[in-house]
This record gives structure tokens, C-alpha cells and sequence, in this order.
């Protein structure tokens, strides 16, 4: 297992703060937190503890960390072939 998917499943855990997922998960996306990160992350945490109402994005700031997308591949992966490709358009 990475570090990274160490960490992951560190703050997935069920004893962790659930705003603690939306500060990995900043960190993961821009490397370093920002003013505004931190008082999105001050406001998602005092959603959890009932001291602000929570919003609509909620959801959104505390679920599940994922680790796609932020590992190196042990081996390149190669797109041989596609088929049955059906558009749609909506």
C-alpha cells in the first residue's frame, strides 16, 4: 500500500472528524491550502458539530476519500481497443 493510500484510508476511518476528509482531499487536489480552503474547511466542520447549518454541498465535503487518480501506476496502462461505442447526447 502507497502512502498516500495509507493516509486515504487513515482519514476514511469511522473515529476521524468527517471534515478532516475535505482537508486531505484539498490537499490532494491543489498540494498546498489556501485562505479560502481553510475557511471552507472551518465552515464544513462547524456543519458536523451542528454549530452552522448545513448546506447543500455537505455531502459533498465530507464523503469518502478516494485514492484514483493520485498513485502512480506500477505498470502503464495501455487502451488496446474500443467497441460498441454508442453516443448519446443530451
Amino acid at each position: 500500500m502507497t502512502q498516500i493510500a495509507k493516509v486515504v484510508t487513515w482519514v476514511n476511518s469511522a473515529r476521524k472528524p468527517l471534515w478532516w476528509r475535505q482537508v486531505i482531499r484539498r490537499v490532494m487536489e491543489h498540494g498546498e491550502l489556501q485562505q479560502q480552503d481553510l475557511q471552507l474547511i472551518y465552515q464544513v466542520a462547524k456543519m458536523e458539530f451542528g454549530l452552522f447549518q448545513r448546506t447543500a454541498d455537505y455531502p459533498n465535503y465530507i464523503k469518502a476519500v478516494a485514492v484514483a487518480g493520485f498513485e502512480a501506476e506500477a505498470a502503464p496502462v495501455t487502451l488496446a481497443s474500443l467497441g460498441n461505442v454508442k453516443m448519446s447526447y443530451h
